[in-house]
């Protein structure tokens, strides 16, 4: 089968990019061809789609002009599955009337309706009743990083990975950082993503030389960053899925999270990860210094988080879309 996979967004989004390419992969690996269609006109769609193909369209929370004509002038032979990556993001602009009714003509069209976590399925199923028997769940993957545990030089840190938009929450860690210090916490912070902006709150709070901003980095760097971790923690408002975290637990890392979004679903309080309510920086600060001081708790967190990434791997979600798309 061929099987095209269709973004929506036009951002360089580091994770969106390896959510295509490890779908890419995985669905070659099982003797499909797969291919990310980058094109805008509905012509050039429509010419990479064959008989017994499926076109895979991974909405990320908006429509571009050419979505619905392209998707909506699809021949009959071509299997749509429409995938909810994000839905009323907090980040991006509320949908448009125009939009919703877009994207309802889009689902009443699509063979089956995916989301990646429940959160995402019960809004979709709310706002658009018609195609909820439509609506299934498929997780996204993870997978280990390459390579072993690295020494960690000097200090040792926590990692978080995160834009500074509000939903993130980076501030609410950075709080609860300052705080979890004065409470005797040994580690520092490092930061990837662009996050700079964050940077005076950082200093006004006396920890500007403990939270280290790294920027964006490559895939291998945040590989390798993630391994020398003393363990990963995340703050979000809300979550669509949580692919951070995810792959902090592939990596065999102790996590701390809020309970935001799809966040709960795949991380369990007290068995794979600590969990605090979202926006909740006393909670936050109290699990910060928990795993900082307790080598035996980040060890039976951070194994018991790589046996629950291990039953959410990229290979299990391209059989599961497979299935859909036929």
């Amino acid at each position: 089968m061929k099987i095209v996979l269709l973004p929506s967004s036009r951002r360089r989004d580091p994770t969106y990019h390896r959510i295509l390419s490890s779908l890419k992969r995985e669905f070659s690996a099982l003797g499909h061809e797969a291919v990310i269609a980058s094109g805008g006109a509905p012509a050039r769609l429509r010419g990479l789609l064959t008989p017994g193909s499926a076109l895979n369209f991974q909405f990320s929370g908006w429509l571009r002009p050419w979505h619905a004509p392209a998707l909506l002038s699809l021949p009959a032979h071509a299997g749509l599955v429409v995938t909810f990556q994000d839905y009323l993001h907090p980040d991006l602009p509320p949908l448009t009337s125009k939009t919703r009714a877009d994207l309802r003509r889009i689902l009443a069209k699509a063979r089956r309706v995916t989301a990646v976590s429940a959160f995402l399925a019960r809004m979709i199923k709310r706002d658009f009743p018609a195609a909820a028997r439509k609506v299934s769940v498929i997780p996204n993957g993870a997978e280990a990083p390459a390579g072993g545990a690295q020494r960690r030089p000097g200090r040792d840190y926590i990692l978080t990975v995160g834009r500074p938009a509000p939903y993130k929450g980076l501030d609410l860690l950075i709080f609860a950082f300052s705080q979890a210090v004065q409470d005797g916490c040994k580690a520092d912070l490092a930061v990837c993503g662009s996050a700079s902006p964050l940077r005076p709150l950082a200093a006004r709070l006396g920890v500007g030389n403990r939270v280290h901003f790294k920027g964006r980095v490559s895939h291998a760097r945040l590989s390798a960053l993630m391994r020398g971790a003393l363990f990963y923690a995340t703050a979000p408002r809300w979550e669509s899925f949580g692919m951070g975290a995810l792959e902090a637990m592939a990596a065999g890392k102790a996590v701390l999270a809020t309970r935001a979004g799809g966040l709960p679903e795949f991380a369990r309080h007290g068995h794979n990860a600590l969990l605090v309510p979202p926006g909740d920086v006393e909670a936050l600060s109290a699990g910060l210094v928990s795993l900082c001081g307790s080598a035996a708790l980040r060890k039976k967190l951070g194994g018991n988080g790589a046996a629950s990434a291990a039953r959410l791997t990229w290979r299990r979600a391209a059989a599961a879309y497979l299935r859909a798309c036929c």
